[in-house]
């Protein structure tokens, strides 16, 4: 039950000066004096609890940021040291016979899809080369292929990307994006493919788009472009999901990070504290508005009266 901060109404001030010019500020400043006489102490502790929950509540709030920066840059999983490999070999990886027969057959296919796509991406470049013409490429084919090994290089220096990364939640965001541009640059190449090659779509006609030779060899160029960026993204996809695979079974590569606990654990902690000063302010706030409401209250019932009076002394 809320306390009672009601003050008892003092009805002779107020008839004491219902015939006063300033008897309205009198009345109001008198009241006001005394409510605080017999609960301005108990105002003034409130406004301070107010304050000091205000306070813990804030640095709880600090606290809590500062635990959740550091949890997102705490990683789940740690890599070991060479050497720690090294003393673990012999109870690391699982050997390739031992695996299940959906991850084998999946790392087969995946290995052998990106070989021959990256095979093929580099062999059309190559062939784009040598159509061109360019005595330097006629007389050296070579070279041609050389500039077509690109394409194999760029697919698994994207993948490497990954490595780089220290996050498990950097590695995921990379190989979505990985996965996003392939299939979009993948579509792409369809669409291209289906207005280039009529005769394999039937029900497409957009003739009136490429009437002239100068269309017809921007739209070449573009598909190239773009089937050259969907081979190595699909490819640098596939050798993503092979290194998945395979890490998987590298029991002494990767092993719990011992600070995520603790950073997790950090972080539910400042969360129940938040919580709970929230709550401690609330409480106090609230006090402070009941006192401030009762104040108000009593000083308004004191100018009701002194009005009263002033309408009974007119009529």
């Amino acid at each position: 039950m809320s306390k009672d901060f009601s003050v008892d109404p003092d009805l002779n001030f107020a008839r004491q000066l219902r015939n006063h010019s300033e008897g309205k500020q009198a009345v109001e400043t008198h009241a006001q004096n005394k409510w605080d006489a017999q609960h301005g102490h108990e105002y003034s502790r409130a406004k301070k609890e107010e304050e000091q929950a205000q306070f813990d509540l804030d640095e709880c709030d600090r606290q809590l940021r500062r635990a959740q920066k550091v949890l997102e840059g705490t990683d789940r999983y740690a890599s070991k040291s060479k050497i720690t490999e090294q003393e673990n070999a012999s109870e690391g990886d699982v050997s390739f016979s031992e695996w299940s027969v959906f991850d084998r057959i999946t790392l087969l296919v995946a290995l052998c899809s990106s070989g021959v796509l990256l095979a093929l991406g580099a062999t059309n470049v190559a062939t784009v080369i040598l159509a061109s013409g360019i005595p330097v490429f006629l007389d050296q084919p070579i070279l041609a292929w050389l500039l077509a090994g690109l394409v194999p290089a760029a697919a698994i220096a994207l993948k490497s990307g990954s490595n780089l990364l220290q996050l498990d939640k950097s590695r995921r965001n990379f190989s979505v994006t990985i996965f996003a541009l392939a299939c979009i640059t993948a579509v792409i190449w369809v669409v291209l493919f289906s207005v280039s090659f009529e005769g394999a779509t039937p029900d497409i006609n957009l003739d009136a788009l490429f009437e002239d030779s100068d269309s017809g060899h921007d739209l070449t160029a573009l598909r190239n472009t773009v089937q050259i960026l969907a081979e190595v993204l699909i490819g640098a996809a596939l050798f993503l999901v092979v290194d998945k695979i395979i890490a998987s079974y590298r029991v002494g590569y990767r092993q719990a990070n011992e600070a995520y606990p603790e950073a997790e654990k950090d972080v539910h902690l400042w969360e129940a504290r938040v919580a709970a000063a929230r709550e401690v302010f609330n409480e106090a706030h609230g006090k402070v508005s009941r006192l401030s409401a009762a104040r108000a209250a009593y000083v308004s019932e004191a100018l009701a009266d002194w009005l009263s009076q002033q309408s009974g002394k007119r009529s």
